[in-house]
């Protein structure tokens, strides 16, 4: 097995004179979060000093508000889905590296398509599934206490990796969906 200084040499001598193509796989997401954090933080500096210049008229809405609430269950339902996708823009952006570090031409790396390679056919559904296993599972974990929970996020952290590895070996129908987290469980235990 390679040490990490090892490891980090070989991306370091993948990256070599490729530095510019590796930020611009990965700007995208990074200045979609910053614009992301700054409108909505902007929105909420904007309507606090709108409530605070308006008090008595938002205290009246709150109460009425308050007596006819159903939930905020669109809230909820829109987080999750933003965090599904956002987790899959950036397996795909760790797809490409790890194909790039596997000796896959640079040249034939297009940032903005190599992104949203996890939309496609072959991966979507896959991913969707394990994802869903792993969030049931972590949480299941995280009932217990949340020390557990943090080490089985761990553990089945290189779940997509191994897909992705078994997928392309052709094996795929030896495995179904949860065999993945728990190889990856036994790949991370220790």
């Amino acid at each position: 097995m390679a040490t990490r200084a090892e490891l980090k040499n070989e991306v370091k001598d993948a990256f070599r004179g490729n530095w510019k193509k590796a930020i611009g796989l990965s700007i995208i997401p990074i200045v979609f979060t910053v614009i992301t954090v700054f409108t909505i933080s902007a929105f909420l500096q904007v309507l606090l000093l709108v409530m605070h210049n308006n008090s008595d008229v938002f205290n009246n809405i709150s109460n009425d508000a308050t007596a006819n609430s159903t939930g905020n269950g669109g809230a909820y339902s829109t987080n999750v889905v933003s965090s599904i996708i956002g987790i899959m823009i950036n397996l795909g952006i760790q797809y490409t590296f790890l194909d790039w570090l596997r000796g896959k031409s640079v040249e034939s790396i297009n940032n903005f398509r190599s992104m949203f390679q996890v939309f496609s056919k072959r991966y979507f559904i896959p991913v969707l599934v394990m994802y869903i296993i792993q969030w049931v599972l972590q949480f299941l974990w995280s009932l217990l206490f949340i020390i557990p929970g943090i080490i089985k996020g761990y553990s089945y952290s290189q779940t997509y990796f191994i897909y992705k590895d078994i997928e392309a070996s052709g094996e795929k129908a030896n495995y179904k969906y949860p065999d993945y987290v728990t190889l990856s469980r036994e790949l991370m235990n220790g």
